[in-house]
């Protein structure tokens, strides 16, 4: 036998939370221009309601810039050469003689030390981040600069010089004209090797 029950009462089903319209159109839809005008001009809204923003493209531009390199056939290819870093691997150390040594007792005397020129960049990098703090002198010591390159055992350029920038980047300019540097391609490897002697105020050796 059967037992009484009372209706069940029917459960209303409702919505939460934001609606997501999806637009699917086949490979062979023709969509009007209009509509296609619209569906564009709603994207950013949609986009916003979905909590995304668009891209921003000057932060992409930031993380990677743009290089212009001008055509191998202007002119302005060769001040762009000129402009970048000459790919020189200095071997600077301290020229020795007796008085030198008795003057700066802590000084590293006869020994190399390798300055690649890309990681200095400048005159003051050389200066400042290599010689200075590597040969262990004050920076007042250093009272000029001599500059000996060779390749293939024969000399190609020789120059001495004040210990300025003017005349640091004169000299630069020397070895490229000689061809010395002017490759920036290939790293470390395929640098130049040059002689930097580095010349102490030593009133003694006068």
């Amino acid at each position: 036998m059967l037992e009484n029950q009372p209706p069940h009462k029917k459960r209303r089903l409702t919505r939460t939370g934001t609606s997501l319209h999806i637009y699917c159109y086949p490979e062979d839809d023709h969509r009007t221009d209009a509509a296609a005008n619209k569906m564009a001009a709603n994207g950013p809204a949609m986009a916003a309601s979905l909590g995304s923003e668009p891209m921003d493209t000057d932060i992409v531009d930031e993380v990677l810039p743009t290089v212009k390199v001008p055509s191998v056939a202007t002119a302005a290819y060769g001040d762009y050469i000129e402009s970048l870093p000459i790919n020189v691997l200095f071997q600077a150390r301290i020229q020795a003689s007796p008085a030198v040594r008795t003057m700066y007792p802590q000084a590293l005397i006869g020994e190399s030390i390798r300055l690649w020129y890309p990681d200095y960049k400048c005159f003051n990098g050389v200066l400042h981040d290599g010689i200075v703090p590597r040969l262990g002198v004050h920076r007042d010591a250093v009272n000029s600069l001599r500059i000996v390159a060779r390749k293939g055992g024969e000399l190609v350029w020789e120059g001495s010089f004040a210990c300025f920038e003017n005349q640091w980047e004169e000299a630069l300019g020397e070895l490229r004209k000689n061809g010395v540097g002017r490759r920036v391609e290939g790293g470390l490897g395929s640098a130049d090797s040059v002689r930097l002697l580095v010349g102490l105020y030593c009133p003694a050796s006068d």
